[in-house]
């Protein structure tokens, strides 16, 4: 890919391309993802925990106490943050038949409640941790819709922040991600913007930030503020890097992958009835010729035997044209595609090169003169193909990448506008399930369609939005911000727990 910048932007480019090309996404299967993880939070338990333990973590009440026995769940009455007690036993009391007897401790603050230093270590699970400072539990977590940072949670100088809604994110082009007490809890929530995600420091671990790559999934940033500018400036040069990172996890596939595999499989589809069809009326004509003099228990015997030697011959005879046409095709569009991405256009001459290389590759077995035909029957073959794409896209009066730009700016605004709709839906909402029933199905139902809309709305930046990006920073916008920012940071910090000042 053409990348502006030069040798300015060059260590950044370096850093993606290598997290690019060495990143790896987990299969999801199982909770396989996650496997290290379990193992490396349950190590300090491997030899058991003993009821004295757990009556002492119960004791101490470092967070909620939970029972299942009999598939039955129990909890304390004490419950810090109820909208995250209601998520931990929705999901529970899906799988309770499948759990044996047992008692936990669930940490629902924000903050870990289990120092490095204590020993013996205490079980708390919990919903993220502090590197270097913190032992806990991690466990998988949801969004119930829970009330923190709404109202004026956050006040200074009499003003609040008062509630600011996930759709208002959608907006943005670039999204920091800030810690506060503890981990930031909406960090997964970002991703679903479709923005680019700006992530500052790596002290706090929630359970999926392992299976998350920085320069493939979102940007780091140092936890000072230091390369900001620069890294601002840089993504602004590099549209593509950025766009390249932002959509790294809400398309698992490229879309360019997902059109070539898509004209392989038409291509052998193609290539199987092309075979096919007259192997099939071949083998039923021979097959009456052949047995004349053969007797039949009726007429529905006989025709039916026709028919089976028909089938046989169009799978065995289309299978030899299909496979030709889907490699041949496959090899083309790979190349053609690879050729337009690199270079950012395209041409008649990469549909040319990209069947001059695909006839030659397809006869390079026969020697070096049945190599140089067929390259030039495969460049024959390339240019009016080309040509044709060239056509379809003049008379649509836009091209490919036009085309794709204005199906996410309409795709966007339909999914924002559900999602608004929806919103209404989701602030109405009582408390979820408490208990084993089905009462509040429709609740559930109408939280998992926002969940779904916001994962599945998607972005495209428009010209006033870049516009006023340029704007702001040649106004010295940014310098601003990033002095709030910095007298922000430069504020004492809240008091730490009676446990950490110890």
């Amino acid at each position: 890919m053409d990348r502006t910048g030069g040798a300015k932007w060059k260590h950044f480019i370096d850093q993606t391309d290598r997290a690019m090309e060495g990143y790896r996404p987990c299969i999801r299967g199982n909770c396989s993802c996650y496997q290290s993880i379990r193992e490396q939070d349950l190590a300090p338990f491997q030899g058991g925990i003993s009821k004295e333990l757990l009556s002492d973590v119960v004791s101490r009440k470092l967070g909620t106490h939970y029972q299942i026995i009999k598939n039955k769940l129990y909890r304390e009455h004490d419950c810090m943050f109820p909208a995250r007690c209601n998520g931990v036993e929705h999901f529970i009391l899906e799988i309770i038949g499948r759990l044996p007897d047992m008692e936990m401790v669930i940490n629902v603050r924000d903050y870990p409640q289990v120092p490095k230093w204590m020993k013996p270590v205490i079980p708390v699970f919990s919903f993220s941790k502090r590197l270097l400072r913190k032992t806990a539990v991690m466990r998988r977590k949801w969004w119930e819709g829970g009330e923190a940072g709404r109202g004026s949670a956050l006040r200074r100088g009499g003003g609040g922040l008062g509630r600011w809604d996930l759709m208002r994110e959608d907006l943005r082009r670039y999204l920091f991600n800030f810690r506060g007490v503890a981990a930031s809890f909406r960090f997964k929530h970002l991703f679903l913007c479709g923005s680019l995600v700006f992530h500052v420091g790596e002290e706090w671990l929630e359970f999926f930030y392992p299976q998350l790559k920085p320069w493939v999934h979102y940007i780091p940033v140092k936890p000072d503020l230091s390369d900001v500018r620069e890294l601002l400036q840089f993504v602004k040069e590099n549209d593509d890097v950025a766009q390249e990172i932002s959509e790294s996890e809400l398309q698992q596939y490229p879309e360019e992958t997902l059109n070539i595999i898509k004209a392989t499989f038409s291509g052998a589809v193609i290539g199987w009835v092309y075979g096919g069809l007259p192997a099939f009326h071949h083998a039923k004509t021979q097959y009456i010729e052949r047995s004349q003099a053969e007797i039949f228990q009726n007429r529905l015997d006989a025709v039916q035997s026709a028919h089976r030697a028909a089938i046989r011959g169009f799978i065995r005879y289309g299978w030899r044209w299909s496979w030709r046409i889907a490699t041949f095709v496959a090899i083309f569009n790979t190349v053609s595609t690879g050729l337009s991405v690199y270079r950012n256009k395209t041409a008649f001459s990469h549909f040319a090169a990209a069947g001059a290389f695909t006839g030659g590759l397809f006869r390079v077995h026969l020697g070096l003169s049945r190599m140089a035909a067929g390259s030039v029957f495969g460049a024959a073959f390339g240019i009016p193909a080309g040509g044709l794409l060239l056509a379809v896209q003049k008379l649509a009066g836009e091209t490919i990448q036009e085309k794709r730009t204005r199906e996410r700016r309409l795709l966007h605004e339909q999914k924002l506008a559900e999602c608004v709709q929806q919103e209404s839906c989701m602030t109405a909402l009582p408390s979820p399930l408490h208990s084993g029933g089905r009462k509040g199905q429709s609740d559930l139902n109408c939280r998992s369609a926002l969940s779904n809309c916001l994962r599945k709305a998607r972005l495209n930046v428009t010209e006033a939005d870049l516009e006023e990006i340029v704007s702001n920073t040649q106004e010295g916008t940014m310098e601003r911000d990033i002095e709030k920012i910095q007298e922000l940071l430069n504020l004492p910090q809240n008091p730490l727990p009676s446990e950490d000042r110890n």
